[in-house]
C-alpha cells in the first residue's frame, strides 16, 4: 500500500509540475486517484462520496463513489444532495459580502445598529460587527447549548480573539434579514435567487422539503442510518443541502471573485486573524488563519482557502488554492470526512492542478 501511495504522489506531482502530458498518463493518474479514494473509503467505512474538482476557476471534473443509501443500494449520483454542515458558512458569507458591496450592510458597522441581539443583555454584544462574525471573533460560543445553563453568553471582548461560532452567523443572518425587510425564510429565497443570478447555479436549499427525499443521501454514524434532518427554518451556519458540483460552483465564484468587487474578494481570502500555535483548528486540521467566512492554510502548492463541515451522519470538505484557482470539494454521508481529507488532500490538489 505504501508503494502505491508513493507512486500516486509521484504521478500527480509530475502532472502538475512537468511538461504537457499524454492522455494515457492523465488517465493513469485519474485511476490512481480513484483507487486511493476507494481504498480510504473502505478503511474508514464511508458509504458514499461526491467529489468535484476545480481547475482554473471552473468545475473540471465530477466523480461519485459508493452509496447514497446503502440499504437501498442507491448509488451516489452527481445530483445527490448531502447535508453540507458548516460548509453552509462560506456560501452564506459569499452572499453577505455581496450585500456589503451593495451597501446594504457594512463590514465594520455593529450589527446592533441594525438589530440588537434578542437573546443577550451583555453590552459587549452591541460591538459585534459582520467582520468579527465572519472571522469568528464575535466572542460567542459555537452554540449556547454547550453552556451548562443553555444561555447565550460572550466569552471575551468582541474582536480580541478567535472562537469558532455558529451563534455569530445566526445573529448575522437575523440582522441581514432585518436590513432586507424579510425573515429567515425570505432570506433563504433571496440568497438562492441572488446566487442563481450571479453564478448561473443554485447552491441548494437551507431547509428540508419532501421533494428533496429522492435525491437526499442517508447519513450514517458507525454504520447506523440516521433520520433525515427535517429542518423547517434555515440555519445559515449549518443546514445547506447541496451536491458537490453545486457547492463547487460557489467555491469557483469565491476563487474568481465572481459577483464580488476586487477588494471584497481579496478581503475574503486574506487573514483577518491568525490562529495561535496551540489553536485546536491548527492542530487538528492544519489551518493557519481565518478570512471572511473561510479558513486559510499554507500547502505545498501555495496558500489555500479551506473549510470543513460536520453534522450527524455527514461530513464535508473543500480546499482550494487561492492564486492557481484550483482545488476540490467532497461531500460524504459519514462522520469520517476529516480523516479522509487528511489522507487525500495533497493528491487531490496536485491532480486538480494537472487537469485541463
Amino acid at each position: 500500500m505504501r508503494s502505491i501511495i508513493i507512486f500516486l504522489a509521484a504521478t500527480v506531482l509530475a502532472l502538475w509540475s512537468g511538461p504537457p502530458v499524454r492522455a494515457e498518463e492523465r488517465d493513469a493518474a485519474r485511476g490512481a486517484i480513484d483507487a486511493l479514494i476507494e481504498r480510504q473509503m473502505r478503511r474508514l467505512a464511508i458509504p458514499g462520496l461526491s467529489l468535484a474538482l476545480i481547475q482554473d476557476g471552473r468545475i473540471a471534473d465530477v466523480q461519485t463513489y459508493g452509496y447514497a443509501d446503502r440499504e437501498a443500494e442507491r448509488p451516489v449520483a452527481q445530483d445527490t444532495l448531502f447535508e453540507t454542515a458548516s460548509l453552509s458558512k462560506p456560501a452564506f458569507s459569499y452572499y453577505v459580502l455581496r450585500q456589503v458591496d451593495r451597501g446594504v450592510i457594512a463590514l465594520d458597522e455593529p450589527l446592533a445598529q441594525i438589530l440588537p441581539h434578542p437573546d443577550i443583555q451583555d453590552g459587549r454584544a452591541a460591538r459585534i460587527t459582520p467582520r468579527m462574525v465572519l472571522s469568528h471573533q464575535s466572542g460567542f460560543p459555537n452554540w449556547r447549548f454547550h453552556n451548562e445553563n443553555g444561555q447565550l453568553d460572550i466569552k471575551f471582548e468582541p474582536g480580541s480573539g478567535f472562537l469558532y461560532s455558529g451563534e455569530g452567523f445566526e445573529y448575522l443572518a437575523l440582522a441581514l434579514a432585518h436590513a432586507l425587510d424579510t425573515d429567515l425564510a425570505g432570506l433563504e429565497r433571496l440568497m438562492r435567487a441572488d446566487m442563481r443570478q450571479a453564478l448561473s447555479c443554485d447552491s441548494g436549499p437551507w431547509t428540508w422539503s419532501a421533494d428533496l427525499k429522492a435525491r437526499l443521501a442517508t447519513g450514517y454514524i458507525d454504520g447506523q442510518a440516521q433520520d433525515d434532518w427535517r429542518i423547517e427554518s434555515p440555519m445559515v451556519s449549518a443546514s445547506l443541502f447541496s451536491s458537490a458540483p453545486r457547492y463547487a460552483c460557489v467555491v469557483s465564484a469565491i476563487l474568481g471573485g465572481t459577483g464580488l468587487s476586487a477588494d471584497m474578494r481579496a478581503a475574503m481570502m486574506s487573514p483577518q486573524i491568525v490562529l495561535s500555535d496551540d489553536a485546536e483548528f491548527r492542530a487538528d486540521f492544519g489551518l493557519d488563519a481565518w478570512g471572511l467566512g473561510v479558513a486559510i492554510k499554507d500547502t505545498d502548492f501555495g496558500r489555500a482557502i479551506s473549510h470543513g463541515g460536520i453534522n450527524e451522519g455527514f461530513t464535508s470538505w473543500f480546499t482550494a488554492l487561492r492564486d492557481q484557482r484550483a482545488g476540490y470539494v467532497f461531500l460524504t454521508n459519514s462522520q469520517k470526512g476529516p480523516e479522509l481529507n487528511a489522507a487525500i488532500e495533497d493528491e487531490l490538489l496536485a491532480f486538480a492542478l494537472a487537469l485541463d
